[in-house]
């Protein structure tokens, strides 16, 4: 019987490894195609801008997205060639005939390509064409002052027009509304606040809608936090939860993320646990075993500021 059940338990764990390193093994991808969606096979068009777009494929880790003129058995220009984690993807190009094609692929394998046509018509109005804004991306929280805008040209553009304005364009305008025929423009900012910026394209016959984007700007640190629960030298069963308070005062500038540390020593060398948090609370146990241990806490901002640690607290785990 003892035999029976010993060669019963390691069938078992053997059956537990193979099935968790099935876990572990990616998704054979050599007999499957991405699906398209848009845009379509043989589209003809004088929109300039395009999301490419297609279904997500179970297994994929990621996609490659290639774009040449005027096809791929006949390549005169490698117009685009990218990896994405998502399933879609905006290209502005210039008029002229293209194909695209996609494959997906994981770290083990990757399927065949999938091949359509694009034609893009040569218009000189760039009315319905639709400005790319490239950087800063839209809704950035930075703590730098000196900020360069790029943007994707426009075909049949003849210059761009740049406007930039403080908090929103309902507000006040921070420098004259610039005509360049530059992809980029810089500024120099003074102070921290929010701030929208806009370009559109232009030339004689028509102009580009805007497209706009906004950013922060956050140069101070947040506040020290100031510890709540629990208090210096407080004894704490081995077997209880904690629950960890600190106050961060009000929040002045970009969102803050609380990094809460517990070190077993004085010179705080040996970390023991480690917590990132956008709470001002939160509740664990020290399973390290019993002793004095040392917590403390430090705040870091979206922007990339971050304070000072605050003071450290000993705790007594029994």
């Amino acid at each position: 019987m003892k035999h029976k059940a010993k060669i019963l338990g390691l069938f078992t764990l053997l059956t537990l490894i193979y099935t968790c390193k099935l876990d572990f093994v990616a998704i054979d991808l050599t007999d499957q195609l991405p699906v398209l969606l848009a845009p379509q096979n043989g589209y003809q068009t004088s929109t300039l801008t395009h999301t490419f777009w297609w279904e997500e494929l179970e297994g994929a880790s990621g996609y490659e997205i290639q774009i040449v003129s005027p096809s791929f058995s006949n390549i005169q220009a490698l117009v685009l060639d990218s990896n994405t984690t998502d399933n879609v993807y905006t290209f502005t190009l210039s008029p002229g005939s293209y194909e695209w094609r996609l494959r997906a692929y994981n770290g083990n394998s990757t399927t065949a390509y999938v091949t359509w046509a694009l034609t893009i018509d040569n218009s000189p109005d760039i009315s319905t064409q639709v400005m790319v804004l490239d950087s800063p991306v839209n809704n950035l929280a930075t703590n730098q002052l000196a900020m360069k805008f790029y943007w994707q040209t426009i075909p049949n553009a003849d210059d761009y027009r740049f406007e930039l304005y403080t908090p929103d364009f309902n507000g006040t305008e921070v420098i004259p509304a610039e005509i360049t025929i530059n992809d980029s423009t810089s500024h120099l900012f003074t102070a921290e606040g929010d701030y929208a910026w806009r370009v559109r394209g232009q030339n004689d016959l028509s102009n580009t809608p805007y497209t706009t984007y906004t950013f922060e700007i956050d140069t101070a640190a947040p506040n020290v936090p100031d510890l709540s629960l629990p208090l210096a030298n407080d004894t704490v069963p081995g077997s209880s939860s904690i629950d960890f308070s600190w106050d961060r005062g009000a929040v002045t500038g970009s969102a803050i993320t609380d990094s809460l540390l517990i070190y077993s020593d004085t010179t705080f060398t040996n970390l023991i646990k480690g917590y990132s948090t956008t709470n001002t609370s939160l509740n664990d146990s020290i399973t390290a075993g019993a002793g004095d241990y040392f917590w403390g806490v430090r705040s870091f901002d979206a922007a990339g500021n971050k304070s000072d640690y605050s003071l450290f607290r000993k705790i007594i785990i029994q």
